[in-house]
């Protein structure tokens, strides 16, 4: 199941983690950036996913100035940091193209540029809740494959544990 949620603090929703994102989450994202700022309400949001029955990762989207004060749960909350620019500078350097050509006229709405009315106001997206800073489909698409890479390296190192453990110590 997926569950995405915008223009709200993870506080309170997520001191009912489980019921509000299932049972049977395997991965919670905090993207919360925009609105909240205190550590206290990130801290708690990681401890909820350690009580979570599943013991979800948790991923935050983008470096946050409080995580510093956290390195004690990177290990028992599989905290970890996804940021995309990194990612989109790198595709950048292999081409003739800025980072940001790579994303031009990425937009979830349809039009090709933000188009800015007579009056001075942007015009409407079509898509409903959709505003026009947020990330099109090209950096969405980005961001999934980021992830996915992420995944893919933490299920390499989960296997090659679960075949040491099978093998045994000295075992090959």
């Amino acid at each position: 199941s997926n569950l995405a949620m915008g223009g709200v603090p993870s506080y309170p929703g997520s001191m009912c983690m489980k019921d509000a994102f299932g049972p049977d989450a395997d991965v919670v994202m905090w993207d919360f950036r925009m609105v909240e700022h205190a550590s206290l309400n990130g801290e708690i949001y990681i401890r909820q996913a350690l009580m979570h029955p599943r013991r979800p990762f948790v991923a935050f989207k983008r470096p946050n100035g409080y995580l510093n004060s956290m390195k004690n749960y990177f290990t028992p909350a599989s905290l970890h940091v996804v940021d995309e620019r990194d990612l989109a500078k790198l595709a950048s350097s292999n081409s003739n193209t800025t980072a940001r050509d790579l994303v031009e006229n990425d937009n979830f709405c349809g039009f090709s540029d933000p188009v800015r009315k007579k009056d001075g106001t942007w015009q409407e997206c079509e898509c409903p809740g959709q505003v026009r800073w947020h990330a099109g489909y090209k950096l969405q698409r980005l961001r999934g494959v980021q992830m996915a890479l992420v995944y893919l390296n933490m299920l390499d190192l989960a296997v090659d544990k679960y075949v040491e453990m099978i093998n045994g110590p000295g075992d090959e």
